[in-house]
């Protein structure tokens, strides 16, 4: 839902998401928490062709198993270009 106000707002504009999966539980401080199965969600996205994950940077580890896609650490929920 976050995502859907920035990219009404005008927020996200120039950045593609077309090829992009933004994964995590966003806390109501705007923390990105760490969630289950990151490596099962990144296998799946490569496989509908995701180019990019977005997601908890302590996720990103577990993640990175996963070869060719760009994976992108994150802490705190903010606009990033």
């Amino acid at each position: 839902m976050a995502i859907g106000i920035l990219i009404a707002k005008g927020e996200l504009e120039g950045v593609n998401l077309e090829k992009t999966v933004i994964i995590g539980e966003l806390s109501l401080n705007g923390k990105i928490n760490k969630i289950k199965g990151a490596f099962p969600l990144t296998l799946e996205a490569k496989k509908r062709g995701i180019e990019k994950i977005i997601l908890p940077k302590e996720n990103a580890k577990e993640a990175s198993i996963v070869q060719n896609i760009e994976i992108i650490r994150s802490r705190k929920f903010r606009r990033t270009s």
